[in-house]
């Protein structure tokens, strides 16, 4: 039981690195995107994503884990550097977003098919999906502008 409480807290504590990540790359996202509809959907899956640490980091604490409320500065900086070199080309960071995005969501279905504890289960299950409808949304607006975004990547 012992071990089930700590693997699981390690996986709690991988989803919010994940989701902090995830949050920084989609809230420059969303303010260098020039169209209103993928800019109001990011600024959105932003502020759920935000929802989804707070509430990971509750159930690391109620596990007996450790806060991992505070920020890895170094860590942060790399992914805001990484964000900010999108300048001259926010099709790139979207990219990113979406990649991102994929990566999570595979840390996600990993987390539920594992040994975690079986009350964070629909924790991670129920921010999968979540995850998943956003990212299915903004993969479909990008698909409607051919000539601006996805088709350019190579994502389909």
């Amino acid at each position: 039981m012992k071990d089930d409480k700590k693997y699981t807290i390690a996986v709690l504590q991988d989803l919010i690195k994940t989701n902090k990540d995830e949050y920084l790359l989609f809230e420059v996202a969303s303010r260098r995107s020039d169209d209103n509809e993928l800019k109001s959907l990011l600024v959105d899956y932003t502020c759920e994503k935000e929802k989804y640490i707070v509430k990971l980091e509750s159930e690391v604490l109620r596990l007996g884990g450790c806060s991992a409320a505070s920020k890895n500065d170094s860590e942060n900086s790399i992914e805001f550097y990484k964000a900010s070199s999108f300048e001259e080309n926010p099709n790139g960071l979207i990219e990113e977003c979406l990649k991102k995005d994929d990566l999570a969501l595979k840390r996600y279905f990993y987390a539920i098919r594992k040994n975690i504890m079986w009350e964070v289960i629909p924790i991670v299950a129920k921010q999968y999906f979540g995850s998943k409808s956003f990212y299915d949304q903004i993969k479909n607006i990008c698909m409607e502008r051919p000539g601006r975004l996805l088709y350019k990547m190579g994502i389909n």
